[in-house]
């Protein structure tokens, strides 16, 4: 009868824990869909992923040449 019970316990605890391990993982999901939403809000058009403009870019030296970067 005690081991029952102390069975019993031992699974309410286990249960309790899991279920606050649900809740963590539902609020985790809601938090990154969120986030995806405002980013596909905000970065779904093309023309809004303009992060500026490269006014000068220096040389840059490989084995002696002089080259620049290229996008």
């Amino acid at each position: 009868q005690q081991a029952k019970e102390n069975l019993d316990r031992k699974n309410a605890r286990e249960l309790h824990k899991t279920r606050e391990k649900l809740l963590e993982q539902q609020e985790a999901i809601a938090e990154l869909k969120a986030f995806y939403d405002k980013v596909c809000n905000q970065w779904g058009d093309l023309g809004l992923r303009n992060l500026g403009h490269v006014r000068y870019a220096k040389v840059i030296s490989v084995g002696g040449r002089k080259l620049y970067t290229e996008d």
